[in-house]
């Protein structure tokens, strides 16, 4: 039932994103830059806000951080431009990596790896199979890819789960470098995001 319903959660996720990407882009002015910086954060916090009560309400990441981390994760994924929709599952699992690691210190690498895989072979399934074609390319490949990440994510859950205590001990010298590591990827790609909202917000 928790694994079903992260799945759904994401799925939920692909679809609430871009329509409130199509409803922001609406009443904003279209040709102003601030236009873009405002909608691509909020999509992502969206994704973050759904993803996170799923984790909190079932799985124990109760840390909020989750939401500005995802919403920063996609906004860096900006950066791929023309493979845009092969990155989110690679910025998004970076940026989210301290706090899984945080979690489920054992093996929480594997979360970057699912998720970078999962979105991917989603989207290039999509694709593939030709079903991604106007005028619902999006909305399959966007589900396509959120099933898959969800699908690919849910198994790293249920290991790092199964290999990391309820409650974490103390970090050990070792566990605190491994997570000084992992905060480092994830600030790296927020600052990533974080780089691509003043590059669309400031003026030129």
């Amino acid at each position: 039932m928790r694994y079903a319903a992260w799945i759904g959660a994401n799925l939920v996720a692909a679809w609430a994103a871009p329509l409130a990407s199509f409803a922001l882009s609406a009443v904003l002015p279209a040709a102003a830059d601030w236009t873009i910086a405002i909608v691509y954060p909020a999509t992502g916090a969206m994704v973050g806000l759904i993803q996170w009560a799923v984790m909190a309400r079932w799985f124990g990441m109760g840390s909020r951080l989750w939401i500005p981390a995802t919403a920063l994760g996609l906004v860096a994924s900006v950066m791929f431009s023309w493979w845009f929709l092969l990155a989110p599952g690679l910025a998004s699992g970076l940026a989210q990596y301290a706090l899984v690691k945080r979690r489920w210190p054992v093996l929480a690498e594997l979360w970057v790896a699912a998720a970078a895989l999962g979105w991917a072979a989603g989207v290039m399934a999509a694709g593939i199979s030709g079903i991604a074609g106007p005028p619902w390319g999006l909305w399959v490949s966007m589900s396509a890819a959120a099933a898959a990440y969800g699908a690919a994510t849910a198994p790293v859950l249920a290991l790092v789960e199964r290999l990391n205590p309820p409650e974490p001990a103390p970090l050990s010298i070792a566990g605190k470098l491994a997570l000084g590591l992992a905060a480092c990827l994830s600030l790296a790609t927020c600052a990533s995001g974080l780089r691509v909202f003043l590059f669309l917000f400031l003026p030129r």
